[in-house]
């Protein structure tokens, strides 16, 4: 029964390394990680498995003593993992290596001391719990401010930020659970006058990261990436375009803009929901009669930044925005004319209706879209209206 336990903990490590090895296939496209989390789950797989090495091997505790400070690192990968989700951003930035020296010193000078008998073990206690306590309040701080209220009225957004919302909620946790047993046991070492460094009672860490795993292996969005999630999203709904023929599905042009490259990594497996978003705001919701609106301003009233509606309208349209949404404008003149707008209306209102500055203007683009007039619609349907109810 001994090794009951070290067993336990050896093979907990050695399931999380061959989990993080499923997890790197999707790395680059999975939304919900980054090295971040990477790192964190190689920390985790680490500690179990030094922890049951040096239990089966029945090593003495100095060596834990002496590696423990340096898993401190898993406190800024917490909180760099969560600023990552947050900015959706899968690169490391050279500036959040910084968040690493302190604990790696620490580590170091952990070592060097440990020779010297008067320099006590509180102080290394007190040190680990600060900087746990400190990265633990910036996540915290972060998620409340910048995802847990994040808010969005296009569909599919809600439902990404819903995923990534309780996602995040039940990761937190997890870490919380552990940084807080971690404490606990520092304490208590302090109070019994052990020097395990935090290593009585890992059992309740294993549970923890044994619910961890299973979250992760029983949400395939997380497993496999947010690729999947979407293909599911377009599974229950079967997305139909009004304007299908002006928009480009697969992109033909080569992009050459190091913007346009970084946007196409992000966006191209959305297009066809940032396309159905677009058609839903301008046909349905008429959120392009207002005669002032420019791409920034829809692209606020969609939630969404310009620089994805620029990257659309380059790549995956064949019209710019400003001849969309005369086309858009004028479909919408043609539906109010179908449903007898010009019977207690003028022309004049009808284009300022729909968004159109003048009537000349309106009287222009309905003629360069449609082949005719709008007065010349108006007639043509009221005449199929007369023949429908004539008797036979």
């Amino acid at each position: 029964m001994n090794f009951v336990l070290p067993i336990l903990y050896f093979l907990t490590g050695l399931f999380g390394l061959l989990m993080l090895l499923i997890l790197s296939f999707n790395y680059r496209t999975n939304k919900l990680l980054n090295l971040y989390f990477i790192l964190l789950i190689l920390f985790i797989s680490l500690r179990f498995i030094s922890f049951g090495f040096l239990r089966i091997s029945d090593a003495n505790e100095i060596i834990n003593f002496q590696i423990m400070p340096f898993f401190s690192l898993i406190f800024p990968c917490v909180y760099l993992y969560f600023k990552n989700l947050v900015t959706n951003k899968n690169k490391m930035q050279w500036s959040e290596l910084l968040h690493f020296i302190f604990p790696i010193l620490f580590g170091l000078v952990n070592i060097a001391l440990l020779n010297f008998i008067s320099f006590p073990k509180q102080f290394r206690y007190i040190i680990f719990i600060s900087i746990g306590i400190y990265y633990v309040y910036l996540s915290y701080i972060l998620l409340k401010k910048k995802l847990w209220n994040r808010k969005a009225s296009i569909n599919y957004i809600h439902k990404q930020n819903g995923l990534l919302k309780k996602w995040s909620v039940f990761f937190f946790i997890i870490c919380l659970l552990l940084i807080v047993r971690v404490l606990i046991t520092l304490v208590l070492d302090l109070y019994l006058g052990i020097s395990s460094f935090a290593g009585s009672y890992i059992y309740i860490g294993l549970i923890i990261c044994w619910v961890l795993y299973l979250k992760i292996l029983s949400t395939p969005e997380i497993l496999y990436g947010y690729n999947f999630f979407i293909e599911k999203v377009q599974e229950q709904r079967n997305i139909e375009f009004v304007l299908d023929e002006i928009w480009i599905f697969q992109k033909k042009r080569t992009i050459t803009n190091n913007q346009d490259l970084e946007l196409d990594k992000k966006i191209s497996d959305k297009i066809s929901l940032y396309i159905s978003a677009i058609e839903i705001a301008s046909l349905k919701n008429h959120q392009l009669r207002e005669e002032l609106v420019t791409l920034g301003t829809f692209a606020n009233q969609l939630k969404l930044p310009k620089s994805h509606l620029v990257y659309l309208f380059k790549y995956h349209s064949k019209l710019s925005f400003i001849e969309f949404k005369k086309v858009v404008r004028v479909l919408d003149a043609v539906t109010l004319i179908e449903t007898n707008y010009l019977n207690v209306n003028t022309l004049d209102s009808l284009a300022k209706k729909v968004g159109f500055s003048s009537y000349n203007t309106f009287f222009t683009s309905f003629k360069e879209i449609t082949g005719n007039t709008p007065r010349a619609i108006s007639e043509e349907l009221r005449n199929k209206i007369e023949i429908k109810t004539q008797p036979a």
